[in-house]
């Protein structure tokens, strides 16, 4: 029995996936289709709870398997068809959960999804919306904090695999300015957050304060899992 409800929640994930992929016929459906993985990740701020009406079960999200699917879906489908009604009814912030979930959240999930988000906004063509994103996972989601994401205690992977996602990352950090500069045209400026200069000088720091953190930590014979 189970492994049946297993099997059952996963196929209702996948489908909320294909859903989001497909077009979506009213705001109240892609309300449901939003919130529902979000409160499952335990990331659905609290005056949106109340369009959860068909929720997932806690916890049957698997971070690495199914949030670079529900990344996608909403770069390539959801954002360009619903990004400026959802902007009118202020519900944004639905969007910027599944990238750059907020710092007040406790979720276990949250800097694994915004590693994942790095990952994949620079895997596809940069829009307005998703350059805005980047200025919020630069700002949000520094250097040290994705460090933590990686090397925290809750995460299972080998030390090989996490020193793997390290280099992955900073290879994805690194590359934002470069890769927006590309995409930016006359009438797409550049923010000032990611042009090169400032944008490396804010990295640089916060990788001073993840050294100097991580000297502390083994002074102190403690491992450093960051905030």
């Amino acid at each position: 029995m189970a492994t049946e409800f297993v099997e059952s929640s996963l196929s209702q994930v996948r489908d909320v996936i294909t859903r989001l992929q497909s077009p979506i016929p009213d705001l109240p459906t892609l309300l449901l289709l939003l919130c529902s993985p979000l409160r499952s990740l335990n990331l659905l701020p609290l005056p949106f709870r109340k369009y959860n009406t068909d929720p997932l079960p806690g916890g049957i999200i698997n971070i690495t398997r199914h949030i670079p699917p529900f990344q996608r879906a909403l770069l390539e489908h959801v954002i360009p068809t619903w990004e400026s009604t959802l902007a009118e009814e202020k519900k944004t912030l639905l969007l910027t959960q599944y990238f750059c979930p907020e710092p007040s959240f406790a979720s276990l999930a949250a800097g694994d999804i915004a590693l994942l988000a790095y990952s994949n906004i620079l895997s596809l063509p940069l829009t307005e919306y998703s350059v805005s994103l980047l200025v919020q996972l630069s700002a949000e989601y520094p250097v040290d904090k994705l460090y933590a994401a990686i090397f925290s205690s809750h995460n299972t992977d080998s030390v090989q695999k996490q020193l793997v996602t390290w280099e992955d990352c900073l290879r994805n950090v690194a590359a934002v300015p470069a890769k927006v500069a590309n995409t930016a045209g006359r009438s797409t400026p550049i923010p000032l957050e990611l042009e090169q200069g400032k944008y490396f000088d804010n990295v640089s720091l916060r990788c001073e304060y993840l050294i100097f953190t991580l000297s502390t930590a083994s002074t102190q014979g403690a491992p450093y899992f960051g905030s």
